[in-house]
C-alpha cells in the first residue's frame, strides 16, 4: 500500500512540473490530430476551409460564397486571413493540420506561460509559479483538446489575448497593438481587449501603432489581389457579418435568453449592454488610477476573455478555450493572493491585499472554479451518457452557465475593489 502512495505521490509531483504538463498537452494534441487524419478528410472540414480560402483569394472566387466542391460550411475570417493560410495550402494535408494545430497549442502555451510569469517576478516565487503554471495548463487542457480536434482558431486567439495582456503590462506596446491587430484579422470580436488600454500609459503611442498594424494587414493582400478584387471581398465579408448575426443566438447568454428575444436585433441591444457591463468598471479604474494595481488589471483581462464568449452570438463549444483562459487567469491570481498571504505578517494591511479574495470567500472560488471544470469543459465529454449531452444539459445551456457565473463574479470582485478599497495603491508597470 505505502509503495502504490508512493508512485502516485511521485506521478503527482511529475504532472505538476510546467515542462512534463506542456510536453503532455503537445503530445495529446499530436495524438489527437493524427487520429483525425486517420478518420479522412471530412472530420478536418475547418482545415479545408483555410487551406481552400488561400486559393479562393488568389483566383478572385467570393471568399465568402459556399464551396461544396472543397469542403461544406463557409468561410468567415478576414481576407488577411485567407492570405496567410497559403503555406498551409502548400503542404500534405497532414502536414498542415500539425502545423495548424502546434501552432494553435504553442501560442496558447506562451500565453499562459507569460501571464503566470507576471504574477511570479521574483526568484522566490519561482516554485509556486510553476506549480500555477501547471494548474492553469490542466485546467485549460479539455478546451483546449476540443479547439484543436475541430482545427479552430480560438487556441490561437486565446494565446494572443493573454500575450496582449502580458505586452500591455510590460509596457511593450508596441507588441500588444501587433498581436490585437492579428486577432482582429482572425476575428473581429479578438480586438476585445483593446478596452484595457485604458488603464495603461502611453495610449497614443498603443493607438498609433494598433492603427498602422492594422492598416497594414487590411492592405497585405494587395501583395496577391487588385485593389478593386480586395474590396470586393470586403463587401462580400461585410454582407456575410451582417447576415450571419442573426443566424443564430449561439452557446451564449443569448441562448439562455432567446424566449425573451423578440427578433435578431435584440442581440445586439443585450451585446451593447453587456459591453457597458464590462466597460464600466474599467474606466471607472482609469480614472480613478491609485486603485489599479496589477491585481485588478489582469483581473479587468480575465474578464474580457470571459466575455468574449458569452456574449457571442456564434459561440460553440470550440470556441470556449477563450473563456477559460479568461477563467485561468482569475484561478491564477487566487492562487497568487493566496500565497502571499500564506507568508503576510498579521498586520490588516498585508492580509487584505485584495479584498474579495479572502480565505472565508475560497469555498465559492473553489465551488466557481468546479463547476466551470464539469459543466462547461466534462459536460460534453464521454463521461456522461449521450442521454444527458443531448439532453439536460443541452436544454439548460450548461456549458456556458458556469462560465457566466465566473463573470459575474469577476464584475463583483472589481465593483468591491471600486467601492471599498482599503489598502496602498499605485501603478507600478514592469518596463
Amino acid at each position: 500500500m505505502k509503495r502504490t502512495q508512493m508512485v502516485k505521490s511521485r506521478i503527482a509531483k511529475w504532472l505538476m512540473k510546467p515542462r512534463i504538463a506542456g510536453g503532455v498537452v503537445l503530445a495529446v494534441v499530436l495524438v489527437a490530430t493524427l487520429q483525425k487524419y486517420t478518420l479522412g478528410a471530412e472530420q478536418m472540414n475547418n482545415l479545408l476551409i483555410f487551406r481552400a480560402s488561400a486559393w479562393h483569394l488568389l483566383s478572385g472566387i467570393n471568399l465568402y460564397a459556399l464551396s461544396p466542391a472543397d469542403h461544406a460550411d463557409l468561410f468567415k475570417y478576414s481576407p488577411t486571413f485567407a492570405l496567410c493560410m497559403l503555406p498551409l495550402t502548400t503542404l500534405p494535408l497532414l502536414w498542415s493540420a500539425l502545423l495548424w494545430n502546434m501552432l494553435n497549442c504553442i501560442v496558447f502555451i506562451v500565453g499562459i506561460h507569460s501571464v503566470s510569469h507576471l504574477l511570479y517576478r521574483s526568484d522566490d516565487g519561482g516554485d509556486e509559479r510553476n506549480r500555477t503554471i501547471t494548474v492553469l495548463l490542466w485546467i485549460c487542457a479539455i478546451e483546449l483538446l476540443t479547439s484543436v480536434q475541430n482545427f479552430q482558431s480560438n487556441a490561437l486567439m486565446a494565446g494572443l489575448a493573454l500575450c496582449t495582456l502580458s505586452a500591455m503590462e510590460r509596457g511593450k506596446m508596441v507588441l500588444a497593438a501587433l498581436y490585437l491587430a492579428l486577432s482582429f484579422h482572425i476575428k473581429i470580436y479578438g480586438a476585445a481587449p483593446l478596452v484595457l488600454m485604458l488603464l495603461y500609459p502611453q495610449k497614443v503611442h498603443f493607438t498609433l501603432a494598433f492603427l498602422g498594424f492594422i492598416a497594414v494587414l487590411t492592405a497585405a493582400p494587395l501583395l496577391a489581389v487588385s485593389s478593386d478584387n480586395l474590396l470586393w471581398q470586403y463587401q462580400n465579408w461585410k454582407v456575410l457579418l451582417e447576415s450571419d448575426h442573426a443566424a443564430s443566438y449561439g452557446l451564449s447568454v443569448m441562448s439562455l435568453l432567446a424566449p425573451l428575444l423578440p427578433n435578431g436585433q435584440a442581440v445586439s441591444f443585450v451585446q451593447a449592454f453587456s459591453l457597458l457591463l464590462l466597460g464600466a468598471p474599467v474606466v471607472v479604474l482609469a480614472v480613478r488610477s491609485r486603485l489599479s494595481t496589477l491585481h485588478v488589471r489582469l483581473l479587468c483581462g480575465a474578464s474580457v476573455l470571459v466575455w468574449m464568449v458569452i456574449f457571442n452570438h456564434k459561440a460553440e463549444s470550440p470556441t470556449f478555450i477563450i473563456a477559460l483562459a479568461g477563467v485561468a487567469v482569475w484561478y491564477a491570481l487566487l492562487r497568487q493572493w493566496e500565497a502571499e498571504n500564506s507568508h503576510a505578517e498579521n498586520s490588516p494591511a498585508e492580509r487584505n491585499v485584495f479584498p474579495m479574495l479572502r480565505l472565508d470567500h475560497k469555498w465559492l472560488q473553489n465551488g466557481l472554479l468546479w463547476f466551470v471544470i464539469v459543466g462547461t469543459s466534462l459536460s460534453v465529454t464521454d463521461i456522461f451518457p449521450e442521454s444527458l449531452r443531448s439532453g439536460i444539459f443541452a436544454s439548460v445551456h450548461l456549458k456556458v452557465l458556469p462560465c457566466i457565473a465566473v463573470w459575474l463574479y469577476i464584475q463583483t470582485q472589481l465593483w468591491q475593489q471600486i467601492i471599498t478599497p482599503n489598502f496602498a495603491t499605485g501603478t507600478q508597470f514592469e518596463r
